[in-house]
């Protein structure tokens, strides 16, 4: 979704890309910014994910469900 949000804004802003509104960039560098944190946040769950089953693997406790 926050893709979507930032290939819009860009797309309007290539509309005219030598008189675009300042706030535009700004608009456009915040869904950026929110992309690239969801990604590391999406890594970084994905990171402990693994780490916890492996400590459960090691340590011989059942997974869930």
């Amino acid at each position: 979704m926050l893709e979507a949000c930032e290939n819009l804004v860009s797309f309007v802003m290539l509309a005219n890309p030598l008189e675009f509104a300042d706030w535009l960039a700004l608009v456009y560098s915040g869904f950026a910014a929110a992309k690239f944190a969801s990604m590391a946040f999406s890594t970084l769950l994905v990171l402990v994910s693994l780490a916890v089953s492996g400590v459960g693997r090691m340590t011989g406790r059942p997974a869930l469900g």
